[in-house]
């Protein structure tokens, strides 16, 4: 049995069922029923049975176009399915990322913490530093550093990550070239260790530019450019978010 709920009659069909008589003509139609229902054959009368093979002609198209047109439906449907969860996925994907910059965000602004201590630079450039509260006068640690947090541990990111963290912002980074090229120098900025990759990559943003005025092309990595600014009295703002983070 097919999954089929209809079948047509045609008016024309009408003038030549009414040569049979009532008998035959009820035969035929219990025919019809069980033909497009399952496909099978009854025993008609020859009149009845003359009648029914030119309607099983046109029954047999209907049934066979019905069959293309829900096999292309199904085709169709299964596409649209693929495409509905690709669209899912990146969507996810874009989520990921707006979460990751919202957490480094956050931890930015955790850099300004509010000490409770008064500080004034003594002779020679040494500092002094006094406790508000009662007991023994606070120190700073000798490895601390004034308004500053110890930098986070840096994790090496992987390449779809770096993918998705250009997509995010729509630059033209190439993100096999960056992750390849950190790959290659064991994710170190000249003799240091990275701190902040998407620091690096936003680096990458403003280095990766055509031929300057002066004809000479730009840093691939921006590792020449940075050292140089590390070592002007100011300047080196990226240089120091690849090292310290944001």
């Amino acid at each position: 049995m097919n999954d089929k709920k209809s079948f047509i009659l045609y008016a024309e069909w009408e003038t030549l069922v009414s040569k049979l008589s009532d008998e035959d003509a009820g035969k035929l139609f219990r025919a019809i029923f069980a033909y497009n229902a399952t496909r099978e054959e009854q025993d008609l009368p020859a009149a009845a049975d003359m009648l029914f093979s030119i309607m099983r002609m046109c029954f047999d198209k209907d049934i066979d176009k019905w069959e293309s047109t829900r096999r292309s439906r199904a085709a169709a449907g299964s596409e649209g399915g693929k495409a509905r969860a690709e669209s899912i996925r990146k969507q996810t994907v874009a989520n990921e990322a707006n979460t990751t910059v919202a957490k480094d965000d956050e931890a930015n602004q955790a850099v300004n913490v509010n000490v409770n201590v008064n500080g004034y630079v003594g002779a020679e450039g040494s500092t002094e530093v006094r406790g508000t509260g009662e007991g023994k006068p606070s120190q700073p640690s000798p490895n601390s550093h004034p308004n500053k947090t110890q930098p986070k541990k840096f994790t090496k990111p992987t390449l779809d990550e770096v993918i998705d963290y250009c997509e995010l912002r729509k630059n033209r980074v190439d993100p096999e070239r960056f992750y390849n090229h950190y790959e290659r120098v064991g994710w170190m900025v000249g003799k240091n260790k990275m701190k902040d990759w998407r620091a690096a990559v936003r680096y990458w943003e403003k280095s990766d530019a055509p031929v300057s005025s002066a004809g000479k092309p730009p840093d691939p990595a921006g590792v020449h450019f940075a050292l140089e600014n590390k070592r002007q009295p100011s300047g080196g703002e990226y240089f120091d978010d690849i090292f310290m983070g944001e």
